[in-house]
């Protein structure tokens, strides 16, 4: 579901005035781009329904996917990650999951995440809950998510981190063989094989992914940097 619309208007010769259009406010989201520090020239107006932001360019990655390179897929990971932690700390909120078609791109090394629909917030019991049937079309499905037998129901908060294992591990699948399939996400033997025949393969990112992708969520980990 996308619950946002994207618009740029020129102001000189490659720059821009960016705007991003929500279609309720969206406080959290909005904040989690602005005051984390990935967006800091922006403004948000209109109770939160629109942030306004100066770039020389903007576009969704799945407008960009084969271009991408490994050092713009560090820097997805450095700069979701500050989103994240943000939303973890300040707001104590998480996104139940990810999907790389709300994956903005501004000045070709800004990435931010904008689907605030699939925010949730945290309670004591670091848990989520879960009031309407998910749907595998709308984001990217930790193991425990298909496991739903009744709703609502709660979860595990680090079904986020398995989910944005997947999109990274995803993307370096698209970079490296050009295939861009589905990863089934509930397959253990298919993602560790997938792990071990990439080039990532005994690097950091390789063992920042494992974290992730640990089968029981409170195993999870992502290390903010």
């Amino acid at each position: 579901m996308i619950n946002y619309k994207l618009s740029k208007q020129e102001i000189r010769k490659n720059y821009y005035n960016g705007n991003i259009e929500f279609n309720k406010p969206q406080n959290i989201l909005i904040n989690s781009l602005i005051k984390s520090g990935l967006l800091n020239n922006a403004i948000a107006e209109d109770n939160y329904k629109n942030i306004y932001f100066k770039c020389s360019s903007m576009c969704l990655l799945q407008d960009i996917f084969e271009k991408l390179k490994p050092i713009n897929i560090y820097k997805m990971i450095y700069d979701i990650s500050s989103q994240m932690r943000y939303l973890l700390e300040e707001e104590h909120s998480v996104f139940i999951g990810f999907n790389p078609r709300h994956i903005l791109v501004v000045n070709d090394n800004i990435y931010l995440y904008i689907n605030g629909e699939h925010l949730e917030k945290i309670d004591e019991q670091e848990n989520i809950e879960i009031r309407y049937p998910p749907n595998s079309q709308d984001y990217i499905f930790a193991p425990e998510l298909y496991e739903i037998t009744e709703l609502p129901c709660k979860i595990n908060y680090k079904c986020s981190y398995y989910s944005i294992g997947i999109l990274y591990l995803y993307m370096f699948k698209i970079m490296e063989t050009k295939k861009t399939q589905i990863i089934d996400t509930n397959d253990v033997e298919e993602i560790n094989q997938l792990l071990k025949a990439l080039s990532i393969s005994n690097t950091k990112i390789f063992y920042f992914l494992q974290r992730c992708l640990q089968k029981n969520p409170v195993k999870r980990q992502i290390i903010f940097i």
